[in-house]
């Protein structure tokens, strides 16, 4: 089974610190993540347009934390926008995906939005 996760977002610090973080495993019983990585694409603006400022590989998990430091070089500190995307192959099954962050998060699943909070907002963690 494929599974693309693409249009994984994040919207940038509005404050002095922003994290993130994303985990999909199946339901049950645990099982090791697919292999790949994420390609992320950083924008200075908080709505995902234009060019991005920087296109990098991540590796193989999401878990960002940043205390008031910029993503990148080139990056703003704040009000920047990322998105990330991968493409992997899981059994078929039942999977719990949950998404972590200060401020907005959208995660897209074979193109079907699971998660919509895409909003200023406190670190919050959201499961599908």
């Amino acid at each position: 089974m494929a599974l693309k996760l693409s249009g994984l977002s994040l919207v940038g610090a509005l404050f002095a610190a922003a994290a993130f973080a994303l985990t999909l495993a199946p339901a049950a019983p645990r099982a090791r993540a697919a292999t790949g990585g994420w390609t992320a694409e950083y924008f200075n603006n908080m709505t995902l347009t234009g060019a991005p400022v920087l296109v990098r590989e991540e590796g193989p998990y999401l878990d960002l934390y940043r205390d008031g430091t910029a993503p990148a070089p080139g990056v703003n500190i704040e009000h920047f926008s990322a998105r990330w995307t991968r493409t992997d192959d899981y059994a078929a099954g039942t999977y719990r995906i949950s998404a972590a962050g200060d401020d907005g998060i959208r995660v897209y699943v074979d193109g079907a939005l699971l998660i919509d909070a895409w909003y200023d907002q406190e670190i919050t963690t959201y499961t599908a």
